[in-house]
């Protein structure tokens, strides 16, 4: 192969870095308090797991 192709849609570490956060991050009391709120197995483990992927919505749900 002599080049590699361009991927669009690529954002820089720099550009990551400057953009605005999305929403505050849980507090450690507000994870224990869903945690302890959960009525289901099934929903204790998808809190375990969307807590413990940082909550990306792909590695939730295929873990699931």
């Amino acid at each position: 192969m002599a080049e590699v192709p361009h991927i669009f849609g690529t954002v820089t570490a720099e550009a990551k870095r400057a953009r605005q956060p999305k929403g505050r991050p849980i507090t450690p009391e507000e994870l224990a308090r869903l945690i302890d709120a959960a009525q289901s197995r099934h929903m204790l483990l998808f809190l375990l797991i969307a807590s413990n992927t940082l909550a990306r919505p792909a590695c939730t749900a295929a873990r699931i």
